[in-house]
């Protein structure tokens, strides 16, 4: 068995495997938790999906999908595994998980990881002191070695005078001495040179400097006419530019589409399309006709567009009366989640 100091996000994760499969699987914790996990991208809508549809599951069989798609996760980057098992801790830990065994494990996880990411610091702080250590010696060796005799230095610089005169000398001989101040009657040559040569450069500069920002302010304002006549125009999704409080008005088969996407954002199963149709009081024998043919998204399509056209007992096509019915699913998680994203969507007050 692993050491403490050994253990990995996934031991962690494992250790608590047993015990958690049970407890994700029941079916009131189950889209409470998966709903979550979509959003903190640990799980695929796909996956879920999958799971949700298979039949006769029962509650560990159905947790140990779900755990064993999130352990994967875990295992699938290791730089990022502390960081995917801290956001299961969040899930558990969280005020829509309404289970305390799940919250302890959480923190239980959290703990241990926590105490291994201190154990790591540890060793690696006490690796640096002993390196430092190691410098210092060698810098203290440095700084006691043998400095040059006295005399070697004083007769060093008794010399530079001396090289430097002979220098001069050569210069003068060949031409090429350089006088310390202007000639007479006008300036030192290279110097004049050298200073004109650099106003020069100045204005150059100066110059490119005002074109990138001309370039800049004309590339800004082009851009900002694009943006002025993309919001003049109709948005393509068909949403409001303004608050639009219709939360309360009787929706119609124009509304299909975007129904269907609220339902997606807020993770609502397409397998669950029978349990809402009977929310919405349609009678099960029309929904055995919806069921010929096609896959789950289909049925949910064919569900909405019933409801919308008041078939059977639909009297009521509000969002409100779509809010509560898919919280009469069960999914309590995805009705809570459907004002804000029609707000964020639609501009749609509920």
């Amino acid at each position: 068995m692993a050491t403490q100091q050994s253990k990995t996000p996934g031991d962690i994760f494992q250790e608590k495997f047993g015990k958690i499969c049970p407890l994700i699987g029941k079916r009131e914790n189950f889209n409470t938790v998966t709903g979550n996990f979509f959003e903190k991208k640990l799980l695929a809508k796909k996956k879920l999906d999958q799971i949700d549809s298979q039949p006769n599951l029962n509650d560990e069989e159905r947790g140990r999908e779900v755990a064993k798609s999130l352990l994967e996760k875990i295992n699938e980057d290791e730089d990022q595994a502390a960081q995917c098992l801290l956001k299961i801790c969040d899930v558990f830990q969280s005020k829509d998980v309404d289970n305390e065994p799940l919250r302890k494990i959480g923190a239980s996880m959290r703990e241990k990881l926590s105490t291994k990411a201190n154990q790591t610091s540890g060793h690696q702080g006490k690796k640096i002191d002993k390196d430092n250590g190691h410098d210092e010696t060698d810098s203290g060796s440095q700084d006691g070695a043998t400095q040059p005799p006295k005399q070697d230095s004083e007769k060093k610089k008794s010399d530079e005078p001396q090289a430097t005169q002979n220098s001069k000398q050569k210069d003068k001989e060949s031409g090429d001495e350089e006088t310390d101040g202007p000639a007479e009657g006008g300036y030192h040559l290279p110097k004049y040179c050298k200073a004109k040569q650099l106003k020069k450069w100045g204005a150059l500069t100066v110059s490119a400097i005002i074109i990138v920002l001309a370039g800049v302010t004309i590339n800004h304002l082009i851009e900002g006419k694009k943006d002025a006549a993309t919001d003049a125009s109709p948005s393509l999704t068909g949403q409001p530019h303004h608050g639009t409080p219709d939360g309360v008005r009787q929706l119609d088969a124009e509304d299909v589409d975007k129904i269907l996407i609220v339902l997606d954002k807020v993770f609502f199963g397409a397998a669950k399309w029978n349990d809402l149709g009977l929310q919405l009081c349609l009678y099960q024998p029309k929904l055995n006709v919806i069921a010929d043919g096609g896959d789950a998204y289909r049925h949910l399509r064919k569900t909405i567009e019933a409801w919308l056209n008041s078939e059977d007992n639909a009297r009521s096509r509000t969002w409100q009366t779509l809010i509560d019915a898919v919280r009469g699913t069960g999914n309590r998680a995805a009705a809570e989640k459907m004002p804000q994203k029609l707000k964020e969507l639609y501009n749609i007050t509920v």
